[in-house]
């Protein structure tokens, strides 16, 4: 199925966090960034349209800082199948500067999974 053809107007990102100690940048800072990032991704695949987004998480994110380089695991749904459709890890810095956001097949295991293995 085609990725341009689930992304219409929104997905959701749901990402979960890996554990992060304190300083610089606050967690949720530092998710923000790689959600935009990712969401950003999508919407250049599909010829620049815009793609909306909220956070699914059930984690707790506070305003605890990052004081090292930290992983989030992102997995992105379609908000009205609620199909993945989309999966990558993002490496952001205690800056809430995106590292590197490395995209997934489709077919990898899920967010919460990619965590647990770290």
């Amino acid at each position: 199925m085609n990725g341009s053809v689930l992304f219409k107007a929104s997905c959701v990102v749901a990402a979960l966090l890996a554990p992060m100690v304190s300083q610089a940048a606050s967690e949720q800072e530092a998710l923000e960034a790689c959600m935009q990032a990712l969401t950003q991704n999508l919407a250049e695949q599909q010829g620049g349209e815009p793609v909306d987004y909220r956070s699914g998480s059930k984690a707790q994110f506070s305003k605890r800082r990052v004081s090292a380089p930290t992983t989030f695991y992102l997995d992105a749904f379609d908000p009205e199948t609620y199909k993945v459709v989309a999966r990558a890890d993002c490496l952001v810095g205690s800056d809430a500067e995106v590292i590197n956001l490395r995209a997934l097949h489709l077919n990898a295991p899920g967010a919460r999974m990619r965590m647990v293995r770290g």
